[in-house]
């Protein structure tokens, strides 16, 4: 009888803590106008991540993901650099208008796997749209991503490698 009841307390636990953590992780994304995160392929190292929250704030960061999910709570396991910048109205309505052209071209293309390139995850209004930034031929995502890194305060550096 008592171990019937420490298991029903565990699951209990296990379960409420479970829908803690996804209300928060709600909770802090749903702050975020934007998410936009650049990688190399092949590593989890070297990961620029920005988040745009709804004050005009450009948080960025650089280090390891964890994942590939970028509305997970902690994208970034390790960080080496991090700041956030005070964006204009102006700057923040810009980013705005690269995001909705990126959207409205009902971006659907299958990722590809590249070698030696950069990867992108963006997420906005919901949804997450995931491509190679070298074979790519959007002119938004090209604006977008020229946008985040001129705003960045922290220094980004997209290499090639030989």
């Amino acid at each position: 009888m008592k171990t019937k009841w420490i298991i029903i307390c565990c699951t209990v636990l296990l379960v409420g803590g479970g829908i803690l953590f996804a209300r928060n992780q709600l909770k802090q994304n749903a702050n975020n106008l934007m998410q936009f995160s650049i990688y190399p392929t092949g590593t989890s190292d070297e990961t620029y991540y920005f988040a745009l929250n709804q004050n005009g704030i450009l948080k960025c960061a650089v280090g390891s993901r964890k994942n590939n999910n970028i509305n997970q709570r902690d994208f970034l396991k390790h960080t080496v650099d991090s700041s956030e910048k005070q964006l204009d109205e102006q700057e923040v309505q810009t980013l705005i208008k690269f995001a909705d052209a990126l959207e409205a071209t009902r971006f659907d293309k299958e990722k590809r796997i590249v070698k030696d390139s950069w990867d992108i995850a963006f997420s906005y209004k919901g949804r997450v749209y995931e491509m190679n930034w070298h074979i790519n031929d959007s002119e938004e995502l090209r604006k977008l991503t020229g946008t985040f890194i001129s705003l960045s305060p922290i220094s980004v550096d997209l290499h090639g490698w030989a």
